[in-house]
């Protein structure tokens, strides 16, 4: 569960966020799930596939199962939103993840509850 890297990196190494903040609205403000900034970027579509991946993995586990997983604060609010709205479309989900974010940030070393039982996805409300 590794780190969504939205901006080449190659780009962007050794710049502070003051200068990568334009492009960084810019990208979330487009909402273009299949776009792909360049070399070691990845697409939101991509991360949406992680996400569906981790959770597929985490349900074929046994339904008593315990399981600590880290990663970092925009994997862990892609699967939160993910789990809140699972009818959204990966353009949905892009539009609102940058705001979302702002409004119920997950800071370093939060945690993100999530429960799967009878075929459903649980997280405690916000």
């Amino acid at each position: 569960m590794e780190e969504f890297t939205y901006l080449e990196p190659s780009r962007w190494n050794g710049t502070s966020r003051q200068a990568r903040l334009p492009h960084i609205e810019a990208y979330w403000g487009n909402a273009d799930p299949g776009h792909c900034d360049g070399p070691g970027a990845e697409s939101f579509e991509t991360l949406m596939g992680r996400v569906r991946r981790t959770l597929q993995r985490f349900e074929a586990l046994p339904a008593d199962a315990l399981v600590y997983a880290f990663s970092h604060g925009q994997f862990m609010q892609a699967v939160r939103q993910s789990l809140l709205h699972p009818t959204w479309t990966a353009q949905q989900k892009m539009a609102n993840l940058w705001i979302f974010n702002a409004e119920y940030p997950i800071l370093n070393a939060d945690q993100l509850e999530a429960s799967f039982d009878a075929g459903r996805w649980y997280t405690p409300p916000l």
